[in-house]
């Protein structure tokens, strides 16, 4: 699932990206409801997967993200949430 809180002005440009994939096993859950911090885990509780990825609209994921994640809660003996703290970045300045 992809989910989109709140009214995200990201939830068109996310739609696009997550059809893009072309993947039925993909799908986009969007609400004017904004569940906020603890909402946002509840729901990951009703995934089957293996891996839940929460990501805030907020924070944009380094190349190595993903790969990062896996690494490290793949190490023998460790279990648990990990996560990052998210950001919102001015926008360029046209002299950069």
């Amino acid at each position: 699932w992809v989910c989109v809180f709140g009214g995200s002005p990201l939830a068109s440009s996310i739609e696009a990206a997550v059809g893009a994939y072309n993947d039925s096993r993909i799908t986009v859950l969007q609400t004017e409801h904004n569940f906020k911090y603890y909402g946002r885990f509840q729901i990951s509780l009703s995934v089957t997967t293996k891996y839940v990825l929460v990501i805030d609209d907020d924070m944009i994921p380094g190349k190595d993200y993903l790969s990062i994640l896996l690494h490290t809660i793949n190490v023998p003996g460790r279990r648990g949430l990990l996560g990052s703290i998210g950001w919102l970045l001015p926008r360029p300045q046209s002299n950069m």
